[in-house]
C-alpha cells in the first residue's frame, strides 16, 4: 500500500469515523472520538510529502458517482449535524527540501495550495491588502474549501550544499462535503496510481 492509498484508505475512513469535536457533548458522538485528543499525520517522505496532499481532496471525476449530493446537502442542513461532525483539524508535520537561497517559505506555502486545490490566500486565510496571515479562535468550516490555522515552518537539518529540510507544521481543517466522499473506491485508487506513474514518467 502506498502513501495515497493509506491516506485514502485508512487515514481518512478513520478520520471521518472519530472526528466529532471534543467540545461537544452529544449522544450522537462516537465515545472513542470524545477520547481522542488530536488526529497527527506525520508525512516524511521531503521528496514527495507536499504532493501527497492532494490524497485529502476527493478526485472531481467521482464526486457524482460515488455520492448522493442532495442527501448530503440536505444531511448537512441539520445544525446539529453540522456542529458535531469532523470539526478537529488533521495536525499535519509535513517534511519537505528546499533549495538554498533559491526558494523560501512562501514557495512552500504555494507548493501546499497546489497540492489542496486551491490558492494561497483561501488556504492560509490571507489578508487581501498585506498577505498577513489572520489569527483568529473562531473556526467555521466551508462546504467546499479547505485551509489552514497555525502554521509554524521550521529548519530540520542541511542535507547537500544547497539543499535544506524543512518541516511544515499546520492544522488542516477539511471541507464538509470532502469527508462523504467515498476516498477508498477503486477508481480513485486508480486514479493515484495512474497520476504516480505520470510523474516517475
Amino acid at each position: 500500500m502506498d502513501g495515497r492509498e493509506f491516506i485514502r484508505e485508512i487515514l481518512l475512513p478513520h478520520y471521518r469515523k472519530y472526528g466529532n469535536s471534543d467540545l461537544i457533548k452529544s449522544t450522537d458522538c462516537d465515545p472513542v472520538s470524545l477520547s481522542i485528543d488530536r488526529f497527527v499525520v506525520i508525512m516524511n517522505l521531503p521528496q514527495l510529502a507536499i504532493e501527497f496532499l492532494d490524497s485529502f481532496l476527493p478526485p472531481q471525476h467521482s464526486m457524482k458517482s460515488s455520492n448522493d449530493n442532495s442527501y448530503v446537502t440536505a444531511y448537512l442542513m441539520d445544525s446539529s449535524v453540522v456542529r458535531q461532525k469532523f470539526f478537529k483539524p488533521l495536525y499535519i508535520h509535513c517534511y519537505c527540501f528546499m533549495k538554498r537561497n533559491v526558494e523560501s517559505e512562501q514557495t512552500v506555502q504555494l507548493r501546499l495550495a497546489k497540492a489542496l486545490n486551491t490558492n494561497i490566500t483561501d488556504l492560509f486565510q490571507l489578508t487581501s491588502s498585506t498577505n498577513e496571515i489572520i489569527h483568529h479562535d473562531k473556526v467555521e468550516l466551508t462546504d467546499d474549501k479547505c485551509f489552514i490555522k497555525n502554521w509554524n515552518y521550521r529548519f530540520v537539518r542541511n542535507v547537500a550544499p544547497f539543499k535544506d529540510m524543512y518541516c511544515a507544521e499546520f492544522e488542516l481543517y477539511l471541507p464538509r462535503l470532502w469527508l462523504f466522499y467515498n476516498y477508498s473506491s477503486p477508481t480513485v485508487a486508480k486514479r493515484s496510481r495512474t497520476t504516480e506513474n505520470e510523474l516517475s514518467g
